[in-house]
């Protein structure tokens, strides 16, 4: 949290990053989620396996509480949040965490929380070093179950949210209790940023109103669920959902999702000591391709890179990851991995509609080297007599900017572009958004972002090949109508929004996006993109309070 402004004797109010919209107001409850205190210690030969049995009663104990926690959710909640717990718990019966421990137990005399801290450290510095950020922030999983495991050899109790009896904003680990014990109330804006203590009777009031306007424009977005993605005119989109467990496919479709635009599948092989075999990612496949029949699936190979996520790679450490080893380099390079997750996937398209999708791709070179790949794990599968679409539509991500230059090269050799807005965004403008340097310099509306965006859809369309967006661009409202202009047939993005998406679209002429692309693709600055997208917003949509969503 930074940027303190106090504005009276009562209003303090504070920013950050707006990441979840909606608007909060309640008493302030302090949750102790400091780091558990470690104490390391060397152990005699004889207590080995007694601090083994300790730490896996530890385990137990930790596998009880989330369950405990599922209990406690109710039903309209199960289907949204249960996977975060089911993911906690995968990671409590993962091998790797849990024989590295007590490896670190045997090998070393160390106590069990010593150990398990040592093993937490090798986690958290492999995660650390990931370039993406998505995939950097699920280390905080790892991070949270090692937590609650420390805890539980500590014999501390972990506090509570479920008892509290009252509406409250929970406060934690980055608001120290000096700031915090002194305060009565506070408002969360999450569409802002801004967090408000101690608000005084006017203020209350205004966010009072802004909470019940957003709650009842949350209950409008519902009925949009069911509606077709179109324009006034009658200008069709597919709206699609990235996802990356099972459990979050059927949710999905509820949102009013069409298909599934980016199945990640990085997880089933992190934090493992062995690749997932292909029956493995079969499985998972499979479940994710009934939840959504009849709509397809978009599988996106292994897009990681580096020896410490896939075991028995030995790598140097790279002084650059973001632009080593990563992705399809790591798949042409490691044949074997690659091959089996090929079979996985061409196995998984004899039960719906799935479309395979190459990350980071480069240059034509690499889709021919993924290509012959492919057709010699199709013809293995014939002559085992295996079933699979024969017709498997090919896809590549567009990310780097010699995708884009070569975009019209590129699209005579696939069957569909899907750009990654996110990192086309970082290697265009050379901004790492997690450095808070120069984070204010990653901006979606910059000029050469838009035409970047504008080459890619202009060479799908002269192949006849449709371009879908999966990065948080598909997911804003007003976006969503330039690329549409643009000629993006396809916009896939986190499920929760499609609606605010089918909102705008169903009220939207495409005349006026084709009118307003036109206009932007002659400015010259981010700056100036950004006050017409706003002055537009305000013409079109007059009901519209743009306050960083739509509806308040």
């Amino acid at each position: 949290m930074t940027n303190s402004v106090k504005t009276s004797q009562e209003n303090f109010y504070r920013y950050g990053v707006a990441a979840s919209p909606g608007i909060s107001i309640g008493e302030v409850f302090l949750l102790d989620r400091q780091r558990v205190s470690v104490v390391e210690y060397i152990i005699a030969e004889n207590e080995v396996e007694q601090q083994i049995e300790k730490f896996e009663a530890a385990v137990e104990q930790a596998k009880q509480q989330l369950h405990d926690v599922q209990k406690t959710l109710s039903l309209t909640s199960r289907s949204e949040h249960f996977y975060i717990i089911d993911t906690q718990l995968l990671i409590l019966g993962d091998q790797m965490l849990l024989d590295s421990t007590k490896s670190f137990i045997r090998d070393n005399h160390l106590n069990a929380q010593g150990a398990l801290k040592r093993v937490l450290e090798k986690f958290r510095q492999t995660f650390d070093s990931i370039e993406d950020e998505y995939l950097r922030e699920r280390g905080s999983d790892i991070e949270l179950v090692g937590e609650r495991i420390l805890r539980n050899l500590r014999g501390k109790i972990q506090q509570s949210v479920h008892d509290l009896d009252r509406k409250s904003v929970i406060v934690a680990h980055d608001l120290s209790p000096a700031d915090t014990l002194q305060l009565d109330k506070v408002i969360v804006d999450g569409c802002s940023g801004c967090v408000i203590f101690n608000p005084c009777h006017d203020t209350l009031t205004t966010y009072r109103e802004k909470q019940q306007r957003y709650q009842q424009y949350q209950e409008q977005l519902h009925e949009y669920c069911e509606l077709p993605a179109q324009t006034l005119d009658g200008k069709k989109v597919k709206l699609k959902a990235n996802i990356e467990f099972p459990e979050e496919a059927e949710l999905a479709i509820h949102n009013g999702a069409t298909g599934i635009g980016l199945l990640r599948t990085e997880f089933m092989y992190m934090a493992r000591q062995q690749p997932p075999s292909e029956d493995d990612q079969f499985n998972e496949y499979r479940r994710i391709i009934q939840q959504v029949d009849p709509h397809p699936v978009t599988i996106r190979t292994l897009d990681i890179g580096g020896d410490k996520f896939v075991a028995n790679i030995c790598l140097n450490d790279e002084a650059n990851p973001a632009m080593g080893l990563r992705s399809i380099r790591l798949s042409l390079r490691e044949q074997k991995l690659f091959r089996i997750q090929l079979r996985a996937i061409l196995r998984a398209s004899a039960l719906g509609p799935v479309r395979l999708l190459l990350p980071m791709i480069s240059g034509v070179a690499e889709v021919h080297s993924c290509k012959a790949i492919l057709n010699e794990v199709m013809a293995e599968l014939r002559s085992e007599g295996i079933a699979f679409d024969e017709k498997i539509a090919v896809g590549i991500m567009i990310e780097t900017p010699s995708a884009v230059l070569l975009a019209d090269l590129l699209a005579k050799e696939v069957d569909f572009f899907s750009v990654g807005s996110n990192d086309l965004i970082q290697y265009c403008l050379v901004v790492d958004r997690g450095n808070e340097h120069v984070a204010y310099l990653y901006e979606p509306l910059h000029p050469a972002i838009l035409r970047a965006l504008n080459c890619v859809a202009r060479a799908a369309q002269d192949a006849g090949i449709p371009a879908c967006i999966c990065g948080e661009m598909a997911s804003e409202p007003i976006f969503s109508a330039l690329l549409l202009a643009m000629g993006y047939s396809e916009l896939s993005m986190n499920s929760s929004g499609i609606s605010q998406v089918k909102k705008l679209l169903q009220q939207w002429h495409s005349e006026n996006g084709d009118q307003l692309l036109e206009q932007i693709l002659q400015l010259a600055t981010a700056t100036e993109v950004s006050e017409l997208v706003s002055a537009k917003v305000k013409y079109y949509f007059p009901h519209l309070q743009n306050e960083g969503s739509f509806g308040i």
